[in-house]
């Protein structure tokens, strides 16, 4: 089955129209109606966005990863950017496609140590936090392990 009948399939699980996946992933219906009768895969940031509203894992819809031969990585949109559609929901499933296999590649013996860096995170102010990704951006041109950079890049294919 292929990446266009899949999301066929999950729209008809979920009883959701093409007009109102559109409105909901900001993807236009004529796009959606295009992957659904050409059977194609579906680009990356839309599948991500269309994957946390279906609720399905976006490998359902796109294998392809943006991330490979990038020198930089480019996090894919939230949908709190997308007209306030954010809810519970759309939260577990970027979780669970984006930010839990970071966490599984991290390993067990490392969750405390992020658990550490969350709340940490969460408690400084903005200052903070930008002075934080300057470091962190700082720290990965001197100590980038590059084998962990691939595993990085390989789980952005999700």
């Amino acid at each position: 089955m292929g990446y266009g009948k899949n999301l066929k399939e999950a729209l008809n699980e979920k009883k959701m129209t093409v007009r109102e996946l559109s409105r909901r992933s900001n993807v236009s219906a004529t796009t959606l109606y295009s992957i659904i009768d050409r059977d194609t895969a579906v680009r990356f940031d839309w599948a991500l966005r269309i994957a946390n509203i279906l609720e399905i894992p976006i490998n359902s819809i796109c294998k392809e990863n943006p991330y490979e031969g990038a020198d930089e990585e480019i996090l894919p949109g939230l949908l709190s950017e997308l007209n306030g559609l954010t809810t519970k929901t759309n939260i577990k499933s970027y979780l669970k496609n984006r930010t839990l296999p970071i966490l599984l590649a991290a390993g067990y013996q490392e969750m405390p140590n992020i658990d550490r860096l969350l709340v940490t995170y969460c408690s400084i102010t903005d200052e903070g936090r930008k002075q934080l990704f300057d470091y962190l951006d700082f720290l990965s041109t001197t100590h980038k392990d590059a084998d962990r950079a691939a595993e990085m890049k390989r789980i952005g294919k999700v």
